[in-house]
């Protein structure tokens, strides 16, 4: 299935309070890249509190969980860089994202590692009503 950005919008669920819509993760690690270059971003880092924009750009990609600035992070974390990607917020709080998986073992050992880490689950299950889209 090709992850352009109307295939994303269709996974993604209607209602949302917001929704975006990455065209290419790759790009977009290359546009952060570019971005904490940048001396205005230094400025706006200071403002926030960070020593500088790659301070700021390194808590980014910390939250994230995997270096979106990396091809091979992605690839390690079992998410295909050249395709597309989506998140979608709720009025509830809760969240949707739809991720191009390039490897669906890796992916799996990432988020487990993910919610092991941040929110100390332990065990883990596919949601009923849970939709996984293979290409």
């Amino acid at each position: 299935m090709a992850m352009d950005a109307a295939t994303i919008e269709r996974l993604l669920p209607r209602g949302a309070a917001a929704v975006v819509v990455i065209p290419g993760l790759g790009a977009l690690g290359q546009r952060l890249k570019g971005l904490q270059s940048l001396k205005v971003a230094n400025f706006a880092a200071q403002l926030e509190g960070s020593a500088n924009a790659q301070q700021w750009a390194d808590a980014v990609v910390a939250q994230l969980g995997v270096d979106v600035r990396s091809t091979e992070a992605l690839a390690a974390a079992g998410v295909d860089g050249a395709r597309g990607a989506g998140v979608a917020a709720m009025l509830d709080g809760s969240l949707f994202l739809v991720l191009p998986v390039k490897d669906e073992a890796k992916l799996a050992a990432v988020l487990a590692g993910l919610a092991k880490q941040r929110l100390g689950v332990l065990k883990q299950h596919l949601a009923p009503g849970s939709v996984v889209v293979r290409p």
